[in-house]
């Protein structure tokens, strides 16, 4: 697969080739080789050169995501060049409900949201403390809270659903 990346206003050439859990990756012309498990969703094993990396990987929407790893946290955005040009006509989707889950294990500790509360697409909703980090989950879309399924100081599992957005 080949996509284009773009990492702080930079776009690089991303290809993956994918045989088994064996992973090469050719960045920008260069090689790296791992090897990739989905623990859970959001949650992958790394092994590369010999060590072995916990990253969680958070959809914001679309093409968009965050990725942590350790102490870091990067946000990325990845498009397939096949694609753009469906995607650039494409409208987002505002209708029907929307499940928001925890894109990994960890702690609340910070509602930012209300049941009922309107919510516009990319406003933080609720804060997850993992691993010393604390992580603001964004609304993928603009709606309404439904339901609430989470409060501060709960323990969560990744893919524990937290809310719904209508």
């Amino acid at each position: 697969m080949k996509f284009e990346a773009c990492l702080d206003n930079q776009s690089l050439p991303v290809e993956i080739q994918e045989s088994g859990s064996h992973v090469v990756f050719r960045i920008d012309g260069e090689s790296y080789e791992g090897d990739v498990i989905a623990v859970t969703p959001g949650r992958y094993s790394i092994l590369f050169r010999g060590k072995v990396f916990d990253v969680y990987v958070e959809t914001l929407r679309e093409g968009e995501c965050q990725v942590a790893l350790r102490d870091q946290r990067i946000s990325l955005a990845l498009a397939d060049p096949r694609k753009l040009k469906s995607l650039r006509s494409r409208h987002v989707d505002s209708g029907g409900e929307i499940s928001i889950s925890s894109p990994m294990p960890g702690k609340v500790v910070r509602l930012l949201v209300a049941e009922g509360q309107a919510v516009d697409q990319g406003q933080g909703i609720i804060v997850i403390e993992a691993m010393k980090m604390q992580n603001e989950v964004k609304a993928p879309r603009s709606g309404t809270i439904k339901s609430l399924n989470a409060h501060e100081g709960k323990t969560v599992t990744a893919g524990e659903e937290l809310m719904v957005i209508a």
